[in-house]
């Protein structure tokens, strides 16, 4: 539902949503029951139209959506030069196929650390998985997109990226005192 109604739902969703996390653990209520508390509050700012979609749109930065998107273009152009091939030889030759999971998920979150997860991570690795397991010999395919996921994924709720940033500033007033 959320994902339909525009940036401008989507952006009070997610200011709101930490504030809304903080009170109530400072309440002492439970988890479970919090988050469903979010989930409906974001559900009722979407119907109620909080925000104003159109004005929010024009102030996308189409620019760079567009510049990451063309990560995908450049990761296929890679694929039908032999560049992937090349782009594998790093991860094979630090790990074996019982150390690919660790080497593959710590490579990608130093990548991710600096670049976009979705943008850039995911698009040149996760095309590269087979072709790394059959270069190392072994190994779970699987398991190695998997590392990948998570390895880039951890980086994004880091105090490094613009969200983890912004969470742990909220968190501080409630554990230090």
């Amino acid at each position: 539902m959320i994902s339909t109604s525009g940036p401008g739902a989507i952006a009070t969703t997610a200011l709101l949503a930490p504030l809304a996390m903080g009170m109530a653990h400072r309440a002492n209520a439970p988890m479970f029951l919090t988050a469903l508390m979010v989930a409906n509050g974001a559900n009722a700012l979407v119907l109620a139209r909080a925000g104003d979609d159109t004005a929010m749109l024009k102030q996308v930065p189409w620019a760079v959506i567009v510049m990451i998107t063309g990560v995908s273009v450049l990761i296929g152009v890679l694929e039908k030069t032999g560049g992937m091939d090349l782009f594998n030889t790093l991860p094979a030759y630090l790990a074996t196929p019982n150390t690919v999971n660790g080497v593959i998920g710590g490579i990608t979150g130093m990548i991710s650390t600096y670049s976009s997860t979705s943008g850039v991570v995911y698009p040149a690795f996760l095309p590269a998985v087979p072709r790394l397991a059959q270069k190392l010999g072994g190994g779970n395919p699987l398991e190695i997109a998997i590392s990948i996921n998570v390895g880039a994924a951890l980086v994004d709720v880091s105090p490094l990226s613009t969200i983890g940033a912004l969470f742990c500033q909220f968190l501080v007033p409630f554990f230090v005192r």
